[in-house]
């Protein structure tokens, strides 16, 4: 399932009518929640609820999360390209369990998934998409 809303590469601070306002790196949308998944630049996961709650979803191995992307499979897992410092991609369950999905990748800059749960991930340092799906499909 595609996110609705995907804001990449935003780290400011700014006040609001005297409140302390910080908006993190990667913001991506789960559809049938209706929840925002926000990852800030220190690789930690929490989910925006639809009434404005904030809850803990998961902290993502040690780096620095930059030029990131993330995208919702169909099982309603998130996945994080986590750039070229980390080089990895990432499924966070929705218990919150992070497993690495592929790694040693060449700037990993963009993830997507199709209907079919297969997994497309832009290596820009190499010029290609890496196509992943599930054994037997």
């Amino acid at each position: 399932m595609a996110p609705l809303l995907s804001v990449e590469g935003v780290s400011k601070e700014f006040q609001v009518r005297g409140k302390r306002i910080v908006a993190l790196d990667s913001i991506t949308l789960a559809l049938e929640q209706g929840e925002f998944v926000v990852l800030s630049s220190i690789g930690e996961m929490v989910i925006l609820s639809a009434e404005g709650k904030l809850r803990s979803l998961a902290r993502l191995p040690s780096g620095h999360f930059h030029r990131t992307s993330m995208a919702v499979a169909p099982d309603g897992s998130v996945l994080v390209s986590a750039g070229f410092h980390i080089r990895e991609v990432y499924r966070v369950s929705s218990a919150g369990v992070v497993t690495s999905l592929a790694h040693d990748l060449g700037d990993p800059q963009g993830v997507a998934v199709d209907r079919s749960g297969a997994i497309y991930i832009a290596e820009t340092a190499l010029h290609r998409i890496v196509r992943i799906v599930a054994t037997g499909r």
